[in-house]
This record gives structure tokens, C-alpha cells and sequence, in this order.
């Protein structure tokens, strides 16, 4: 009886861990990283350079920890909004793993610099800066929340690793908050029937 309680137990614990985040904020970098959450002009390898051209000022959506796969909305300071899709997957120590590139659709930018869909590229591990939680990673906080951290470009050159052909660049920093998943039914009848 005590073994068929703790494979029960055990079983339930594994089905009840979360593995998928809901955006809870967005936030700068101001503890040594980038300095806000928007896009900018990229010019060259470091992406930074240039003039802002829209804050970010709130987002919605999920990431997964597991798979990988990302849908994130922005909504910028010039009242539009844009649809960030793809995967992103991360070390154990919570630094982006690969290349990664995430599709946009719907951004519009000032005459200063352009974009229509197409995708944003971020390198492997740390690209600028310091702090707590350095960009292109996805650390632990305090409690349940989490930090995803993300500092590319668009024109990103995978094989060479740089940005050289980059117009538009993007920084931004999430905080993140497990979603509940609930358990299907048919999980509670399977433990019913297993005590």
C-alpha cells in the first residue's frame, strides 16, 4: 500500500510541474544591462548604436520552457503592436543554447529605420553588458518568477555570429510568472483508479 501511494504521488508531482510562463511585466535593464526595452537603429556588430525608435510598453503572451516555443505581442509607445513568434531554447544555466531567431509580423517603424515581417536573430549566451540578468538568457528570481532577456537584430548572420547587415534592433527584458495548468480529468480517474 505504501509503495502504491508514493508511485501515485510521484506521478502526480511530475504531471503538476509547470513548464510554461505568462509575461508578467516588462522592465529595463537598468541593473547593468541594456538600458530599456524597445527598438532601436542597429548599426554594425553592436546593435545598441542608433536612436530609440519605440518603447516597448507592454506584452502578453507565453513561452515554454520545455519546447521551446515562444508568442509574445508588444505593444509599443506609438500605440501599434507586433506579434513575436518562434523557439528559443536554453542551457542549464539558463543562456540562450543556440542561434536563435524569432519571426515579427504587423511592425511598422519611423522613416529612420525599416522592417516589414521577417525575423529578429540573437546569439549564443551573453552579447553585451552586465548584471543580474544579462541578455540572451532565462534566470531564476526571487520566488516563481523568472527573467527572460533578449538583446538581437534583424539581418542577424548566423554562421559569422554578427549583426553586420542589421537596420532594427531589439532589447527587451520580461518578467515571468508560471501559468497554472490544469489537469485533465481523465489524470484525476487514472489516480482514482491506481488507490
Amino acid at each position: 500500500m505504501k509503495i502504491l501511494l508514493l508511485i501515485t504521488v510521484s506521478f502526480f508531482s511530475s504531471l503538476a510541474s509547470a513548464t510554461s510562463w505568462n509575461i508578467n511585466s516588462v522592465l529595463s535593464g537598468s541593473d547593468g544591462g541594456f538600458g530599456f526595452s524597445s527598438l532601436h537603429n542597429a548599426s554594425g556588430a553592436n546593435v545598441m548604436s542608433g536612436a530609440k525608435f519605440e518603447d516597448i510598453t507592454g506584452a502578453t503572451g507565453t513561452y515554454d520552457d520545455v519546447s521551446g516555443a515562444t508568442n509574445f505581442v508588444f505593444s509599443l509607445s506609438n500605440n501599434t503592436s507586433f506579434n513575436l513568434v518562434g523557439n528559443l531554447l536554453f542551457d542549464n544555466a539558463g543562456w540562450l543554447a543556440n542561434n536563435s531567431a524569432l519571426a515579427y509580423t504587423g511592425l511598422t517603424l519611423p522613416s529612420t529605420g525599416t522592417a516589414s515581417n521577417g525575423s529578429f536573430g540573437f546569439k549564443l549566451g551573453d552579447v553585451c553588458c552586465s548584471g543580474a540578468h544579462d541578455p540572451n538568457s532565462f534566470q531564476t528570481s526571487t520566488g516563481n518568477l523568472k527573467y527572460l532577456t533578449l538583446w538581437g537584430a534583424d539581418g542577424f548572420n548566423a554562421n559569422s555570429g554578427t549583426y553586420s547587415n542589421s537596420t532594427v534592433g531589439m532589447d527587451f527584458r520580461l518578467e515571468l510568472a508560471p501559468s497554472a495548468v490544469p489537469l485533465p480529468a481523465a489524470v484525476w480517474l487514472f489516480g482514482s483508479a491506481l488507490m
